[in-house]
């Protein structure tokens, strides 16, 4: 079954299922969770639940886009709108069932502080989206907070608390998501840059370098301070980060499938987030 665009093209079948399409943000968003279930040593169902109201409040963004993108901006009904309340309509119930499971076993003040934050990020990022401006510096860093703020209710599911390992998880996994965005970012200017005559702008390949160096100064203050080991992940993530940035002075890296890129990027973070583990156990 298929619709009719606004400018009288076809639109695209519906999808039973929406998802982000922002690979690099599932990472984000489940990393720093299971982390924090790891270092929490508990496994239960309360956790399960809160897996699940974590991955379907991120899957809610989707088709919230498509719907306002239906209200505000399309003027003839289209496929999508259906296939997108459809998809709410299985969601937030599964949201609000184990939502309800987190309230009856879990302190319920971090979970609306938490609830209240996840809204209002989810309302912002709908918003931005909508009127394409998902390119946004600004968005792509508060994404990068909010989501590795999956830590906090990781802590929450494993222990029944807020503990003091998860700031620090929570500052270790968004520092170097940040370095991945600015480095993100400077890559795409480079590439193009190649198509162009102008050259790349140098303002975000200076700040994702002088970003690096700003970690390697804080792992400095970890080491001199007495939490010498607390440095280690601050320091890897500096040198990965750096060495793409060095990288991205050649051609043939740019020439480089970004599919290829995003798995040695995975393949970096996940060893950061174990090394963020083995750090804080």
């Amino acid at each position: 079954m298929t619709g009719t665009a606004a400018g009288g093209a076809p639109s695209a079948p519906a999808k039973s299922i929406l998802l982000p399409r922002e690979h690099g943000a599932w990472a984000m968003l489940l990393q720093p969770f299971l982390a924090a279930l790891i270092l929490g040593r508990s496994w239960s169902w309360t956790a399960l639940a809160a897996l699940v109201v974590l991955v379907v409040f991120f899957m809610v963004r989707e088709p919230l886009i498509v719907l306002a993108r239906q209200r505000l901006l399309w003027k003839t009904a289209r496929v999508e709108s259906a296939g997108a309340a459809r998809t709410l309509a299985w969601e937030l119930p599964l949201l609000a069932a184990c939502g309800a499971m987190l309230f009856l076993r879990l302190p319920w003040q971090p979970l609306i502080l938490l609830s209240a934050g996840a809204v209002l990020f989810t309302g912002y990022a709908v918003w931005m989206t909508v009127w394409n401006r998902q390119r946004s510096l600004l968005l792509q860093v508060l994404s990068a907070a909010a989501l590795s703020a999956s830590a906090f209710l990781g802590s929450l599911a494993a222990a029944g608390r807020i503990e003091s390992w998860a700031a620090w998880l929570w500052l270790f996994l968004f520092l170097h998501c940040l370095g991945g965005v600015l480095v993100v970012r400077a890559r795409l200017d480079a590439v193009a840059a190649l198509k162009s005559t102008a050259g790349a702008p140098a303002g975000i390949y200076r700040a994702a370098v002088w970003s690096q160096i700003a970690m390697a100064f804080l792992g400095l203050g970890l080491l001199f301070s007495g939490r010498g080991v607390y440095a280690l992940p601050l320091f890897l993530s500096a040198a990965a980060h750096l060495l793409d940035l060095w990288r991205l002075r050649r051609p043939g890296e740019l020439r480089r499938p970004l599919r290829q890129v995003g798995r040695r990027a995975l393949a970096v973070s996940v060893f950061y987030t174990l090394l963020c583990i083995a750090v804080l156990r």
